[in-house]
């Protein structure tokens, strides 16, 4: 990725459970979607 470009993206929230939430990020590049992050949420 170059500066000043732009990617597609996909954000995807997921609900587990009450106590359980998931987040997804997506890019994508030259046509191909990659999962690049994924952040677990647990309520304490």
């Amino acid at each position: 990725m170059k500066p000043g470009t732009s990617t597609k993206v996909r954000q995807v929230f997921r609900v587990v459970d009450d106590d359980h939430y998931v987040f997804d990020w997506y890019d994508t590049h030259d046509g191909n979607e990659a999962k690049t992050m994924e952040i677990t949420y647990t309520r304490r």
